[in-house]
């Protein structure tokens, strides 16, 4: 997938009065998007929201390890080490530190609430901007959006490799193999029902999600017995048939999302997948060492102001120099 991970309505932008022309390019455009948002297009349409992901994800952090990846991918297609105390990502963190990415939030909201879950609510929120939810799927009716360090750079489609591998020594080599086997023919749960992760070798036709399927057909049953259960009502006097509607329509959207998600990898997803192999990078390459307590308070440090711009990427120069002399 592109590293950006948006995706943006057409149909929205033309609401708001945009066009083609306006859709950020680069994570600078991207930020000073977020500018004009704030200060023009949600004073004019107050019930368009930037993105889906303000209310739960820090998007200041999440660009931020973006651009560094970004950065990074395009040291590792020449084969060099990555260098982070650049003219170019200087210039980005100076504005990821100028942005206000908060300005817009419902703070009158309890935070306890951030991120909750309602799909009746979802439906009828209109966003300029969806974060994608994997690697190949774009939201229903948006389109992707990748964005580039800066108009002389390539876009990033980079591809996340996973391995089944078998020790030819082991003493149970035979089920070993009927377990890669296994994983590869079949859906394999790992958050619980109805979240399926697929890891078939061939992804080259649709994958149906059985959970909701199942959800689909029960749903489509609770409607046809609502439908009788309202009938009868009227017939009695319609007494109770208000609240039996309103149950109906809360059944109705509830398969309308459902339906939204009965493939786990659809046609369109595939097609886009194919289309893009050309400009994917698959990495090798260990760009941060997220579990190194020296990283991490690296972050800390410069997240909580304690350092400037050029002080943190001359650090993370620092450390991921260290790092390729390690060989890690």
């Amino acid at each position: 997938s592109n590293l950006s991970n948006y995706a943006y309505s057409k149909e929205i932008f033309e609401e708001v009065g945009l066009t083609e022309e306006d859709v950020p390019k680069t994570y600078a455009q991207f930020m000073d998007f977020i500018d004009r948002y704030q200060n023009e297009i949600s004073v004019d349409y107050p019930d368009i929201k930037f993105s889906d992901s303000m209310e739960y994800t820090d998007m200041r952090i999440m660009l931020m390890s973006r651009i560094l990846s970004e950065n990074a991918y395009h040291y590792f297609k020449r084969g060099e080490i990555p260098e982070y105390n650049t003219p170019l990502m200087v210039k980005l963190f100076e504005q990821l530190n100028n942005t206000d990415f908060y300005g817009f939030m419902d703070m009158s909201i309890e935070m306890d609430n951030y991120g909750s879950f309602d799909f009746m609510g979802d439906m009828d929120q209109k966003f300029l901007f969806k974060l994608r939810e994997n690697n190949i799927n774009i939201p229903k009716g948006y389109t992707d959006m990748p964005l580039k360090l800066d108009d002389d750079y390539e876009i990033i489609n980079a591809a996340n490799l996973s391995l089944l591998a078998v020790n030819s020594l082991s003493p149970n080599l035979e089920n070993a193999l009927k377990f890669v086997e296994f994983m590869e023919k079949n859906p394999v749960s790992i958050y619980g029902e109805g979240t399926e992760t697929v890891m078939f070798s061939d992804k080259a036709i649709p994958v149906e999600n059985k959970h909701a399927l199942k959800e689909i057909s029960r749903l489509q049953k609770n409607i046809e017995e609502m439908n009788a259960e309202i009938e009868a009502d009227k017939l009695q006097g319609g007494k109770n048939v208000k609240a039996l509607e309103e149950s109906l329509t809360y059944f109705e959207r509830a398969l309308e999302w459902e339906t939204q998600s009965s493939f786990i990898i659809t046609q369109e997803e595939i097609d886009y997948y194919i289309q893009n192999l050309d400009t994917a990078y698959i990495s090798t390459d260990a760009i941060f060492d997220f579990s190194s307590e020296q990283m991490q308070a690296l972050f800390m440090r410069y997240i909580q102001k304690q350092i400037d711009v050029q002080n943190f990427l001359s650090e993370l120069d620092r450390f991921v120099k260290m790092m390729s002399l390690e060989g890690i």
